[in-house]
C-alpha cells in the first residue's frame, strides 16, 4: 500500500480553478519555499526507512469520528501497532518507532 496517492494538484484541491474561488493561484508560490523542501526530505527518509525495515504507514480517516488513524503495516499488511497522529509527526520529522 502506498504511503500516500496524489488525485489532484494541490492547487486543485484548494480550489484554485473553481470560479468564484478568489485569490487562491496568488496564495501558491511557484517553487515551494526551502523549510517545505526540507521537511519533505526528512519525512521521505523516515518513510524509506521504514520501507527498508518492512514496514509502511497507512492513513485511514475513521467515517464515524473523522479522526485519523495511522497503523504501521507488515510486508503483508498485517497491523502492527497504531500510532497516534503526533507520533506520525515525530516520525516525519526525523524521529524512530520505540
Amino acid at each position: 500500500m502506498p504511503l500516500f496517492t496524489a488525485q489532484s494538484s494541490p492547487a486543485a484541491r484548494l480550489g484554485a480553478s473553481t470560479p468564484g474561488f478568489a485569490g487562491a493561484g496568488d496564495d501558491i508560490p511557484p517553487v515551494p519555499p526551502a523549510e517545505v523542501l526540507d521537511a519533505m526530505g526528512t519525512a521521505a527518509q523516515a518513510y524509506d526507512r521504514l520501507k527498508t525495515s518492512g514496514r509502511e504507514l497507512h492513513f485511514e480517516t475513521d467515517p464515524i469520528t473523522g479522526k485519523l488513524t495511522v497503523q504501521v503495516l507488515d510486508p503483508e499488511g498485517n497491523v502492527l501497532t497504531t500510532l497516534p497522529p503526533s507520533q506520525v509527526l515525530d516520525l516525519a520529522a526525523g524521529g524512530t518507532l520505540a
